[in-house]
């Protein structure tokens, strides 16, 4: 009877570890499938995700080349080149969501500005609520090496410029906090734009920020004045800082 029972162990003992096993190799598969139909049913919009790793005792997943398309399907909306992400599981048991670090590598974003709205308005309809569901905390968000490329077709003649080597760096950042820090660095239009945040809290909205931009090509603004406008921009660049302070939904730039 003891052989037979200990032959019964072993026998359950390596199908649990087949059915483990396979688990744990069908586990990517099952989280590209669900990751592509989640974006998709946010977006509505063509997904495309290359590779899933995932890693579920340390709470991580890392997405390799996630691409977002425009709702016709071939012109492109959204890329990155890999979105790795580290959480604390038990957190969510509290409903907090709780990550570690996420982070962005060479993300790129095409903004087009039509007539009456953008691209992108489509994704904010029907999302009035500004009440917080869960509590959110970020305690290290990197992007690295990302782009917009902006396109404007409701200018009388259209134009198109981009903003590379978009860098941000933010830490603590939660709707329970308010010490949380953001900087970002970008080149736009050949312009260098810093941003630097301090005393961040995401819901209530709370910080302070300094906003500095040096060398900013006065063609660029001129596009964006009206044609009875008094002042007359020919050419040249213009820096400028900008200091804004927000809390609870209410700025007052100075």
């Amino acid at each position: 009877m003891k052989v037979r029972s200990h032959r019964w162990l072993i026998a359950i003992s390596g199908v649990l570890l087949v059915a483990v096993a396979a688990t744990l190799y069908a586990l990517p598969t099952i989280a590209r499938h669900l990751a592509v139909a989640r974006l998709h049913a946010l977006t509505k919009r063509p997904v495309s995700i290359d590779r899933v790793e995932v890693r579920p005792l340390g709470g991580r997943f890392t997405i390799h080349g996630l691409r977002v398309a425009e709702p016709d399907g071939t012109t492109p909306f959204a890329e990155c080149e890999l979105l790795d992400a580290r959480l604390n599981l038990l957190s969510l048991l509290r409903g907090h969501i709780w990550v570690r670090e996420l982070v962005l590598r060479k993300p790129t974003l095409r903004v087009v500005r039509l007539e009456k709205n953008f691209n992108f308005s489509d994704l904010f309809e029907g999302s009035e609520q500004t009440q917080k569901r869960f509590d959110v905390t970020v305690d290290r968000f990197a992007l690295g090496d990302g782009t917009i490329a902006f396109e404007d077709r409701a200018l009388p003649e259209p134009r198109a410029w981009t903003s590379d080597d978009i860098q941000i760096e933010a830490h603590n950042v939660s709707t329970l906090r308010d010490d949380g820090t953001v900087v970002a660095s970008s080149v736009t239009a050949g312009a260098l734009n810093l941003v630097e945040i301090e005393q961040f809290r995401l819901y209530p909205i709370h910080l302070k920020a300094r906003v500095t931009v040096k060398g900013l090509d006065l063609a660029l603004a001129r596009l964006y004045l009206p044609p009875d406008s008094p002042v007359v921009l020919d050419r040249g660049r213009v820096s400028s800082v900008l200091e804004v302070t927000a809390d609870a939904g209410k700025s007052s730039p100075r």
